[in-house]
């Protein structure tokens, strides 16, 4: 009976320090920086040097069940170029839409946009947004510092 007295003792004395070496129950080993949600139909192309052009390929896909037909590009400023690849897309096919921003006279955020007009019922203007904060060279007068130009 002392012997189970003991055996028991020293085994719940055991227990808790058991734990003092393993990992946390659900905790991850390493820690990690939750992602911004990427917003629909935008780009953000991070850090940019003044006076750099960036470029940036979106995807358009008819998920409808008619022909999709781009009538028509259009962008916010003239520091933004795009063209589409195709302008009429069967059901299920894609094409590529390529904007390209030159970021001079820009600083600090900058958001432009590239609509899309197309024949689409439920919404026949996409629009598309490429971001960037730019740094360095000299401020133009002309485009002033912000989010628009």
């Amino acid at each position: 009976m002392k012997v189970r007295h003991l055996l028991l003792t020293v085994l719940f004395m055991l227990v808790p320090l058991s734990g003092c070496f393993s990992e946390p129950v659900g905790k991850p080993a390493i820690s990690l920086q939750k992602a911004e949600p990427q917003e629909k139909n935008t780009w953000n192309f991070g850090p940019v040097e003044s006076g750099k052009t960036m470029e940036h390929d979106f995807t358009i896909k008819n998920e409808g069940a008619l022909p999709l037909q781009i009538k028509d590009v259009s962008t916010s400023c003239g520091c933004t170029v795009s063209q589409v690849k195709r302008n009429m897309l069967q059901p299920g096919e894609s094409t590529s839409l390529n904007v390209k921003f030159n970021s001079k006279g820009y600083h600090g955020p900058v958001r432009q946009f590239v609509y899309v007009d197309t024949n689409a019922p439920g919404e026949p203007v996409i629009r598309f947004v490429i971001k960037a904060d730019v740094f360095g060279g000299q401020p133009d007068a002309t485009a002033p510092s912000g989010s628009y130009k």
